[in-house]
């Protein structure tokens, strides 16, 4: 169920979901040994940061980088 409102609430259509799940499994099986200097999410400027999360927060959402939790998506019993 919390799987099927996130995908809801991410607007991610279930045609997707194949291509998701082996992307994710190649960044998996790539492990924690790859190059970090690769990682394109570590080349941006800080001025194209600044304008992300000027972007982020128009949306109400956290900075990059920053945790964001979605209440109800999580029951723990």
């Amino acid at each position: 169920r919390s799987l099927s409102v996130l995908l809801q609430r991410l607007d991610i259509r279930t045609e997707h979901l194949s291509v998701a799940a082996e992307a994710l499994k190649v960044d998996f099986n790539r492990g924690s040994a790859h190059d970090l200097a690769m990682d394109s999410r570590r080349a941006l400027s800080p001025e194209n940061r600044q304008e992300a999360d000027n972007v982020l927060r128009a949306y109400g959402l956290p900075k990059l980088g920053e945790r964001h939790e979605m209440p109800g998506l999580l029951k723990l019993e």
